[in-house]
């Protein structure tokens, strides 16, 4: 692809404007922020780094069999380390495109200059800032630490090979459908437990082959169905969010989200039916959308704490579900009360337990990866108590669930009245958390659905009168 020079120009010139504007806001920030006496401190500060400079090579010194072993781990794991590095990237496109394509780079596009070459323009930019980076964190591993040059090239070579290799890929994973995305994440994982099984060498040659095959077969694809405005939304909040200029202001920078997250969808082209269900179904489906990047945070921390805490001791496990119970439930009902107090709800009147029951559908999705894990872990240590351990599990967790909803609701309903029984909750989750070593406890699903039970009777009674 020929460049035009007059291209390049405009290209650098919106560059080297967007430096220089970033820069004089930050020089704002500074002058706002440090006085002279801040000043002084910062100058003591900068003494005591230049000091530490001197220090760290004793430090780098008393540590050198770390460093060796380290080393060492380097290159037994390094075929490991390609089989991993894929899922950063697909991951990462849940949120991020790879290429940096905002605004002014799209008003070039206005000009006579091809959309396709400002793209390839901002790639190679982005090819350029990561090798240079690569470069100098490499040197200074080499220069500071006792680790082997070799080992060191090796993989500066695997980053930014990864890097170039994963652009294209990811550009297209970000257009894609949310389904699509997980396909492809969990189609890595599965070929890491393969290897894990067999052998990472030939698992790695593998996987590098099927990514370039995709990119050739994307060659032709990579502007096919582009979805600009929302690249342009990300790359936008992407380069302003200056988080200087944030604490400086004292105001906190928010990304404008324009686009849902399932715009995708198939269901989104359908025409819509107008019945209460269909309605509030859309509303959920809109709001989750806009917050998913805080859905997929709580959900994914949740699941993180879920499968390090094994490595602590099993008991630590069933706190964990204790705890992932209790959050995810709070979660939930924070998100439910956040929905009646923005946009056009905040106005219109409600039905609000209409709303609970259309809500309750997301809250299941949301849940399947937790439940999978738990699900998992009671396999793997089989016993006989296991279905009914999670039995207990779900059903406390639906108990947690209503009482924080229910108590929502009579929140924004400004009910006079409540029945709170979250005590019965606390000492659910505490039987949950020591049915890990008392299985017996487990039982306690009786009581838990027979009060359910009884509390969805009473309000039929109430219905009836």
């Amino acid at each position: 692809m020929r460049m035009n020079p007059t291209l390049i120009r405009a290209f650098l010139f919106i560059k080297r404007n967007r430096i220089r504007k970033k820069s004089d806001f930050y020089m704002m920030a500074i002058r706002v922020m440090v006085d002279p006496v801040i000043a002084i401190y910062l100058v003591l500060m900068g003494g005591y780094v230049i000091a530490s400079l001197f220090i760290m090579g004793d430090i780098i010194q008393a540590n050198h069999d770390n460093f060796m072993l380290a080393e060492e781990q380097a290159i037994l794991r390094y075929w490991v380390v390609v089989t991993i590095l894929p899922i950063r990237y697909v991951t990462r496109s849940l949120r991020d495109p790879g290429i940096t394509f905002s605004s002014s780079e799209d008003q070039l596009s206005i000009l006579p200059f091809s959309k396709k070459k400002i793209w390839a323009l901002c790639v190679v930019e982005k090819w350029i800032k990561l090798i240079l980076f690569y470069l100098v964190a490499g040197t200074l591993v080499t220069v500071i630490t006792p680790i082997s040059g070799s080992v060191v090239v090796a993989y500066i070579l695997l980053f930014a090979a990864m890097d170039i290799i994963m652009t294209v890929p990811q550009w297209r994973l970000f257009q894609s459908k949310l389904v699509t995305k997980l396909y492809w994440i969990t189609s890595i994982i599965v070929l890491n437990i393969i290897a894990f099984f067999s052998s990472y060498f030939i698992v790695s040659l593998a996987l590098i082959g099927i990514i370039l095959i995709i990119n050739m077969k994307s060659f032709g694809s990579i502007f096919h169905a582009v979805h600009w405005g929302k690249v342009m939304e990300v790359n936008d909040f992407k380069i302003w969010n200056m988080p200087i200029i944030s604490k400086a202001s004292e105001t906190k920078f928010k990304r404008q989200r324009k686009y849902s997250a399932f715009r995708n969808s198939t269901s989104q082209k359908k025409p819509f039916t107008y019945t209460t269900k269909a309605i509030h179904h859309r509303i959920w489906r809109v709001y989750l959308g806009k917050n998913l990047s805080l859905v997929l945070q709580t959900v994914g921390v949740l699941l993180i704490m879920l499968v390090a805490v094994v490595f602590i001791s099993d008991i630590a496990f069933y706190i964990a579900i204790t705890v992932t119970i209790y959050v995810y439930a709070t979660i939930a009902a924070i998100l439910f009360s956040d929905r009646f107090q923005s946009d056009i709800l905040h106005v219109l009147p409600w039905d609000l337990k209409s709303y609970k029951q259309s809500y309750f559908k997301w809250v299941i999705i949301g849940s399947i990866p937790l439940l999978i894990r738990i699900i998992s872990h009671l396999v793997l240590n089989a016993s006989i108590w296991a279905p009914v351990q999670l039995i207990f599990y779900v059903s406390t967790f639906l108990f947690v669930y209503q009482i924080k909803i229910d108590k929502t609701i009579a929140l924004l309903s400004k009910q006079s009245s409540y029945n709170n029984k979250m005590g019965l909750g606390y000492l659910f989750l505490i039987l949950v958390a020591v049915s890990g070593l008392y299985p017996l406890v487990s039982l306690g699903f009786i009581i838990v659905i027979g009060i359910m039970f009884y509390d969805r009777q009473q309000i039929k009674g109430v219905k009836s009168e």
